[in-house]
């Protein structure tokens, strides 16, 4: 599995938001051939206590989709 941070930011024009896009690709080991890909993105409000839950949010898709392939 490949994960890739495409933005992870803080934007405070228009509203104080984070912004977070991570790309995962699962590649098979053997030929590098990609097997599946996806982009997840998350925008919480920008608190320091918002970085834990979006984490979860975003890195629980991927991995759970892994494990159920």
């Amino acid at each position: 599995m490949i994960v890739e941070i495409r933005s992870f930011q803080t934007l405070v024009d228009g509203g104080d938001h984070a912004e977070v896009e991570l790309f995962v690709r699962i590649l098979n080991d053997r030929n590098g051939e990609v097997l599946a890909s996806t982009c997840f993105t998350a925008s919480p409000p920008a608190r320091a206590a918002a970085i834990t839950p979006m984490s979860a949010r975003l890195f629980r898709p991927p991995i759970v989709g892994s494990v159920e392939r």
